[in-house]
């Protein structure tokens, strides 16, 4: 059984090595996404990485929205043996500094996006209620997120045409578990076909606070979720 560099810490969650999920559902994920906008609103980006250790894949996309035109890009590669290599093609994201400062890279390539982008907050990052749904015969849902709010620097470049800020205003979040519609889509037994719903996922920041919730309800109106929070600066 392979090991990677995770399995040399003491933060094991489960008897198995970091290679192996803690459960056998094949859609278990653990995702990174990032939106950055440029307050002049010229320029905005959404990029994202997702693991799913049961089907073995790690991809990834980046896309960028300016002068009223959207530009996609999107990778994808086996997992191996490693899960401590988050390297997709020219994508790659580094933790500098856990819960205040990430790196997200995307190198040249052919499709004209790249980008060299640093994060930082000065709020923690704050972990919505636990999510858990079981409305048919299993598990729907089981898995946790957690948000931040903060600001990008660096640089975004479309077709060889570079924009370069200090104060894009930025979130991430970070979520792991299981979810309809993410690593593998399947019908759920005893449950009715899915007729849409109201989502809303918000989060606003200033330089003093930072606001942030989340609202879910079914096709019929009723409440699934409801959760969120007012959070200062740390040290305030």
């Amino acid at each position: 059984m392979m090991l990677s560099n995770a399995d040399e810490s003491l933060v094991h969650q489960s008897p198995w090595p970091f290679r192996l999920a803690g459960m056998s559902d094949h859609r278990f994920f653990d995702r990174y996404w990032f939106e950055a906008i440029d307050p002049e609103g010229t320029i905005g980006l959404i990029a994202g990485m997702g693991l799913y250790k049961n089907t073995g894949v790690l991809d990834g996309y980046l896309s960028v929205q300016i002068d009223q035109r959207q530009h996609n890009v999107r990778w994808s590669r086996p997992l191996g043996d490693t899960v401590d290599d988050l390297v997709l093609g020219p994508m790659h994201v580094e933790v500098l500094e856990a819960f205040r400062r990430l790196r997200l890279v995307v190198e040249p390539n052919d499709s004209g996006l790249s980008c060299d982008l640093v994060f930082t907050s000065v709020f923690a990052p704050y972990v919505e209620a636990h999510h858990l749904e079981y409305p048919g015969q299993r598990i729907t849902t089981d898995s946790t997120r957690y948000d931040q709010a903060g600001s990008w620097s660096g640089w975004v470049s479309v077709d060889g045409h570079r924009a370069e800020r200090s104060d894009w205003w930025g979130a991430r979040d970070h979520s792991w578990g299981v979810r309809p519609g993410v690593g593998g889509f399947e019908p759920v037994p005893g449950r009715r076909s899915q007729r849409g719903g109201l989502f809303i996922w918000t989060c606003v920041a200033t330089e003093d606070a930072m606001v942030q919730f989340q609202l879910r309800e079914d096709a019929d109106g009723t409440r699934q979720y409801l959760d969120g929070q007012w959070d200062h600066p740390v040290g305030d």
